[in-house]
């Protein structure tokens, strides 16, 4: 209910489950499914409260692709630039509009529109704009297959740097909350490209102790464990890897620490074994 990012978290949940109770699955599988869905039918009701149509998956999840990742993909395919890209979506979200007969208000002025989601406040009523988010959500995958070299590079390439690890992203975005030029100056500044390889090193060590604590509870059969915490971790990385900024990734660190956990108890007792015995 509070993050779009995890109304899919459900998934691995059961997947784990399935292996938790094997052939008795059945009981908390269902008790799952059942409390999942009384939230779920809370929020589809009050949506249709506020708009006349029943529906659950945020609006938030249906543009996010088009707006940071396939829009860049049509920039790249028709080599524009990404402005250019942007206007190039709006004709032809006009086009889908006036093929389905959904209108504007009076105060629309296309003159003045930057981007695809610049068209929401002049949408004549919710219905319109719930159908206007379907048709991204259905843009933004059909960009997707219609370019899949170019998709799959960018995809692996955002997905790299998304697991990179960046301990000082906090300190600099609180430093230029609000200053959303400042903030876009950070990055491509030298003091960012400066903190890369430390950034580098730094995740490698994490992910070094990480391997330890998975190898460690892998060893002890917690099959259940490494499962739960290995689906959470990947379920972020598949949810939002695209996307490439890592402040998304934050939600994955709380499982990645017990591996780090474990691997690090485990290295301090190696050590301390090796000591006892020189």
């Amino acid at each position: 209910m509070q993050r779009s990012g995890a109304i899919f978290y459900i998934v691995p949940i059961l997947i784990c489950y399935s292996f938790l109770f094997k052939r008795f699955f059945l009981k908390p599988f269902f008790g799952i499914i059942i409390g999942y869905s009384l939230i779920a039918i809370l929020i589809g009701t009050f949506n249709y409260y506020k708009t006349n149509v029943f529906y659950i998956y945020p609006s938030e999840g249906k543009y996010s692709i088009h707006t940071y990742f396939s829009t860049d993909i049509i920039a790249k395919k028709y080599d524009l630039s990404y402005e250019k890209a942007k206007l190039y979506e709006v004709k032809k979200t006009i086009e889908w509009a006036d093929k389905n007969n959904i209108f504007f208000n009076d105060q629309f002025d296309l003159k003045k529109i930057k981007s695809t989601l610049e068209l929401r406040p002049y949408f004549i009523n919710e219905s319109d704009k719930n159908k206007f988010f379907n048709y991204i959500n259905y843009r933004q995958f059909e960009i997707l297959l219609n370019n899949p070299i170019l998709t799959f590079k960018k995809v692996a390439k955002n997905t790299l740097h998304f697991i990179v690890l960046n301990p000082a992203f906090n300190h600099f975005y609180n430093e230029h909350r609000g200053k959303n030029e400042a903030r876009k100056s950070f990055i491509h500044s030298d003091i960012h490209k400066k903190l890369i390889p430390y950034r580098i090193v730094y995740s490698l060590v994490i992910y070094f102790f990480s391997i330890l604590g998975f190898y460690y509870l892998f060893k002890r059969k917690k099959f259940f464990e490494l499962s739960l915490i290995t689906l959470s971790i990947l379920y972020y990385i598949a949810l939002f890897g695209w996307y490439g900024k890592t402040r998304l990734y934050v939600p994955s660190l709380i499982y990645l620490s017990v591996f780090f956990g474990v691997g690090f108890n485990m290295f301090i007792d190696y050590l301390k074994n090796f000591k006892k015995s020189l």
